[in-house]
């Protein structure tokens, strides 16, 4: 019995005035069942195109190599243009099959995006949650968060991939993540929305037995005669160095001549107690090295970042928050409030 047939069957039997079904229903349930077909369907001929095989191809859709080949038989005789060729020990796509593989992969991913959406927004466990997280923040601020919410709803599943605010705006416009927490951008996208906060200022550190460790007193220029290293940063936050530093950093360019950057602040930290470089990182990832001694926090003297870094909460408007993102952003903005200075409604909304 097909899905329309059998609702209209359930229908009859509940209704209590002579079986009537209404013409809306039979068509809406019709229409739902060749959207599953046209699904099915966009499965198959990507199927076939990956494995170039109607067997090995119909088992992985878990289907009968018959039912594979008339399936793709139906799809050709719709568009009335063949859409594969059987050569020799393979099936590839004709130049009409390319093209509709191109648009169903499209299609699936979209279909895909949407089911995951729908799971989310059901309640907290359901779904999956996908987070980008700047590493500068990741230890210190992203980890308790979802500690704290997985003690509370075990069951929640998140994914955590490591992003930061260059590609912040493509991220969730794409749907690779569903929020973003990190350094602040360079500017303001239309379309998303950020939530200000004031991250904790990293610390400058070295190993224990550095040069710098013996003096008295630590200038920006005894610092400069060594190799910078931090994670990577967007310009505002080189431009402040460069600012409380005019006279030792006259540009960005002279700044970033001995600032080296890398997203892995593990392999910063592996360097450090090798060299004499000095690292600007964050307390978390230097909190083990500076407990075991290997490691020595430096006071810096004029060090624009005693108050703190403006970091943001992104996420994009046009997608409603499913109920574990939503939980995130309240928790997350407990532990690191706004910048007073700076207003929330403004922040964010132009291009």
């Amino acid at each position: 019995m097909s899905f329309t047939r059998a609702y209209i069957e359930i229908t009859r039997r509940a209704n209590n005035n002579a079986g009537f079904v209404s013409k809306i229903s039979i068509d809406h349930y019709s229409r739902f069942e060749r959207f599953t077909m046209d699904v099915r369907g966009l499965r198959q001929i990507v199927a076939l195109a990956d494995i170039r095989n109607y067997r090995r191809a119909a088992q992985r859709l878990g289907v009968t190599h018959s039912a594979l080949s008339l399936a793709i038989t139906k799809l050709e005789t719709h568009y009335k243009v063949p859409l594969f060729e059987r050569g020799k020990g393979e099936t590839l796509p004709t130049a009409f099959g390319r093209r509709m593989v191109e648009a169903a992969r499209i299609a699936l991913e979209e279909i895909e995006r949407a089911e995951r959406d729908l799971e989310l927004m059901q309640n907290m466990e359901a779904g999956r949650l996908v987070v980008g997280v700047d590493p500068t923040v990741s230890v210190g601020l992203l980890a308790p968060t979802l500690v704290e919410l997985l003690k509370t709803w075990p069951k929640l599943r998140f994914n955590v991939v490591v992003r930061n605010w260059l590609t912040m705006a493509d991220d969730l416009r794409s749907s690779s993540i569903d929020v973003f927490v990190g350094m602040a951008p360079e500017r303001s996208y239309s379309g998303i929305t950020c939530i200000p906060l004031l991250l904790k200022p990293p610390i400058a550190v070295c190993r224990s037995d550095h040069p710098l460790t013996k003096e008295p007193r630590v200038t920006i220029q005894d610092v400069a005669e060594y190799p910078m290293l931090g994670g990577e940063a967007p310009d505002w936050f080189l431009g402040t160095i460069q600012e409380a530093y005019p006279e030792n950093f006259p540009s960005l360019d002279s700044l970033r001549s001995i600032f080296l950057t890398s997203q892995d602040l593990d392999l910063i930290r592996s360097i450090i107690p090798s060299t004499n470089a000095v690292a600007l990182i964050p307390t978390p990832i230097a909190a083990q090295g500076i407990k075991s001694g290997r490691l020595v926090e430096l006071t810096i003297e004029g060090n624009p970042f005693v108050s703190g870094i403006p970091g943001v909460l992104a996420t994009l408007d046009a997608r409603p928050l499913p109920p574990a993102a939503e939980q995130l952003i309240a928790r997350i903005s407990e532990l690191s409030p706004a910048p007073p200075e700076i207003d929330n409604e403004d922040n964010g909304e132009g291009e």
